[in-house]
């Protein structure tokens, strides 16, 4: 019985992650890229990147790879001096700094919650009720059966 009892409390206390739910985003107007290229104006694409901060200089800020087009963007978090560490693995890259002057600003949004059609929120109402009718059921079976 107490199993029972379980899943049936259980139920009412389903996570709430599980139901569909909005995104915030945050749109920004502006970061700082650069762009690197080999002599023949060939892109270095998926070059090891690193960025280090004005304040934490032995600390990474930032890694990953230029694209394809072999261009880098970050979003610094403060002002100064950062520095910028390119290498293609073959001996080839860039180590130089970016002066960040201001901060950009940026625009927030939220996608709000995911609409759910009004005939699955119908067939939802009905699942849950023949599911509790279901188990009422069948508790009050097995109660009976037991007499």
């Amino acid at each position: 019985m107490k199993y029972y009892m379980f899943l049936f409390i259980s139920f009412f206390l389903v996570d709430a992650t599980l139901f569909p739910h909005g995104v915030n985003y945050k749109k920004i107007n502006g970061g700082i890229g650069i762009e690197v290229l080999y002599d023949n104006g060939e892109p270095i694409s998926e070059a090891e990147t690193k960025i280090y901060s004005p304040r934490r200089k032995n600390n990474t800020f930032q890694e990953g790879y230029t694209d394809k087009n072999g261009r880098f963007l970050f979003y610094p978090d403060e002002q100064g001096k950062w520095k910028i560490i390119i290498s293609d693995g073959m001996g080839h890259g860039v180590s130089t700094f970016i002066e960040v002057k201001n901060i950009k600003t940026m625009e927030t949004g939220n996608t709000g919650n995911i609409p759910i059609p009004l005939y699955n929120k119908i067939l939802l109402g009905i699942s849950i009720i023949f599911g509790i009718t279901g188990i009422l059921t069948f508790l009050a079976t097995r109660k009976m059966r037991k007499e």
